[in-house]
């Protein structure tokens, strides 16, 4: 299934409280054990770091432990409202976590399985100019039906985005500030992402892992975006893609604060100020989600582009199929055919799997 949601998101890195003003305090020489938390079949987690003000030294970093290249020590994503994660496990279950002392809180929203793979070596596909460029990554990500995107800026104004292929380009372009920024991009079918930059300011960016199935992009992102300020509203999710588990959200922000959240969850993850963000959010209750903005314009926004999609299953007991066992092989062969218009799996694999057990009629 590869993401598996984790609905309250659990703290794992409690609000500090006190400020030590710039000074970074480095804790990636501590491990972070999460075997007793997570089943033993998890390969890493999605996080979710967030503020509560506007504090430019707020940050927060996290890394497999002993991961150097794009996830530098003193690298750290500035928190103006959420950013959100994905980091590998190590063998023992460690994560590495840097972070400054001011109102920074870090909660895990998502477990990884196997199908999720995190690349040693992130494959950057940053580039030099102005607009919106296409990366191909067919060749490196093999099977992939989603790509796992980290955009990160030092420079304190940057106009970047990052957003399905060949979707519309004001669902991702933003203004953000000096922060680091995971994507989750749905990719089935040709394995490309958009990425967009600004010769003046330039983003970097780099391929950290993709995601085998599970991951369903819909052709055309929605705009679930509010009319309202100041109030938290529901935003239904199931109505667009039945069956998911969580919504992956592209936020478009300059500025304004906003937070996504699962009707079950009471954390308040609205801080003071926001940047552009994708969204991994639960949807387990209902199907439905809720959110706030803090200013209702043209540089704010949500797009819906995709879900983690929890897998078909059917039961069948107690079927009787006569048939002749002419060629006394003792096989029974079923022709299962898809009669909807659309398909039902992002996989290329195949969309049902069937086992079958039979005995000799009584």
């Amino acid at each position: 299934m590869s993401l598996h949601a984790i609905c309250p998101p659990k703290l794992i890195l409690p609000n500090q409280g006190s400020t030590i003003a710039g000074r970074i305090v480095d804790r990636f020489s501590d491990g972070i054990l999460f075997k007793n938390y997570f089943p033993e079949e998890a390969t890493g987690l999605v996080l979710r770091a967030y503020g509560s003000s506007a504090f430019a030294g707020q940050a927060a970093w996290a890394r497999k432990p002993g991961t150097s290249g794009c996830f530098p020590t003193g690298a750290l994503a500035s928190l103006y409202g959420s950013v959100f994660l994905f980091v590998p496990f190590s063998l023992e279950h460690t994560i590495e976590i840097n972070y400054l002392t001011d109102s920074v809180s870090i909660r895990a929203v998502a477990w990884t399985d196997q199908d999720v793979v995190f690349l040693d070596d992130p494959i950057d596909i940053s580039f030099s100019g102005d607009g919106w460029i296409t990366r191909d990554l067919s060749s490196q990500c093999l099977g992939a039906v989603a790509l796992i995107i980290l955009a990160f800026r030092l420079d304190p104004v940057v106009f970047g985005g990052v957003k399905p292929f060949g979707s519309d380009s004001v669902i991702s372009t933003q203004a953000v500030i000096g922060n680091r920024t995971d994507y989750l991009i749905p990719c089935a079918g040709h394995r490309k992402v958009d990425i967009c930059s600004v010769s003046t300011h330039p983003t970097s960016y780099y391929v950290i892992g993709y995601v085998k199935k599970g991951v369903y992009g819909l052709p055309t992102p929605k705009d679930v975006s509010l009319t309202e300020t100041g109030t938290y509203k529901d935003i239904d999710i199931k109505s667009s893609i039945f069956g998911a588990s969580m919504a992956i959200v592209l936020v478009r922000a300059n500025i304004s604060k906003w937070t996504l959240r699962d009707k079950n969850d009471s954390t308040d993850y609205y801080g003071t100020f926001g940047c552009g963000a994708c969204a991994i959010v639960s949807v387990l209750t209902n199907g439905v989600i809720e959110g706030e903005v803090g200013f209702v314009n043209a540089n704010t926004g949500f797009h819906l582009i995709g879900a983690i999609i929890e897998p078909y299953r059917m039961s069948l007991s107690n079927l009787r199929i006569p048939y002749e066992d002419v060629d006394q092989s003792k096989e029974l062969h079923l022709k299962l055919e898809n009669l909807s218009p659309t398909s039902k799996s992002q996989g290329e694999d195949g969309e049902v799997s069937i086992e079958v057990t039979y005995g000799p009629a009584s």
